[in-house]
C-alpha cells in the first residue's frame, strides 16, 4: 500500500519568524519537503523548522516507506501575516496666555490586523497603553523621545518613535 502523506503546520506567523511543518508519523518512513512546484528538497526531517520566513509559502510533503512513494503528496501553507507599521506623531502648542498646554501623542498604525495594542514609553517616566495618549500641562520635563510598540491581533509588532523638543516652561509674570 502507498504511504499516506499528511502535511500540517504550526499556524500563521509574523514576518521574519520561523515556520513549523509537521508530517504524519509512519514508522521507518523517510520524508521530503519541498516548496510547492519545486523539485528541490528543502528538508528530509519529519517536522522541520523553516527559518526566517518573509512570505506565505505552500509546502508539499512526500512520504517514502517500504520503497513506495505517497501519491498524492499533501500540501500545507504557512501564512506570514502582514506586520503592522507605525508612524507616531506629537502635537504641542503653547496656550495663548503662555500657560502649559497638553502634549498629544498619536500612534498612527497601519497594516496588520486590528485590534491593536499600544505600549508607549517616554521621558519623565511616561508610560501609556492608549493609542493616542495626552500629557496634560506638559513642561520641559516632557521633552525627549517617545517610543511606541504596536502589536496587532496576530501578535505581530512594529516600533516607532517621535521626538518632542519644543516644550518650554511658562515664565513667571
Amino acid at each position: 500500500a502507498l504511504p499516506l502523506s499528511i502535511a500540517t503546520n504550526g499556524g500563521s506567523i509574523c514576518p521574519g519568524e520561523n515556520g513549523q511543518l509537521y508530517g504524519n508519523t509512519i514508522t521507518g518512513a523517510s520524508y521530503e519537503w519541498r516548496v510547492s512546484g519545486s523539485p528541490t528538497v528543502i528538508s528530509t526531517e519529519q517536522n522541520p523548522v523553516i527559518i526566517g520566513m518573509t512570505a506565505s509559502t505552500i509546502f508539499e510533503l512526500t512520504v517514502i516507506a517500504n520503497g513506495c512513494t505517497s501519491d498524492p503528496l499533501s500540501t500545507t501553507e504557512i501564512i506570514v501575516d502582514p506586520a503592522p507599521a507605525v508612524n507616531p506623531d506629537a502635537t504641542y502648542a503653547l496656550n495663548t496666555d503662555c500657560s502649559p498646554s497638553d502634549l498629544s501623542l498619536e500612534a498612527v498604525p497601519t497594516l496588520g490586523t486590528t485590534p491593536y495594542t499600544f505600549d508607549w514609553t517616554g521621558p519623565n517616566g511616561f508610560t501609556s497603553t492608549l493609542e493616542n495618549p495626552t500629557i496634560a500641562n506638559a513642561t520641559e520635563l516632557n521633552n525627549g523621545t517617545y517610543d511606541v510598540t504596536v502589536t496587532d491581533a496576530n501578535g505581530c509588532s512594529a516600533f516607532g518613535n517621535v521626538e518632542v523638543n519644543g516644550i518650554v516652561n511658562d515664565v513667571a509674570q
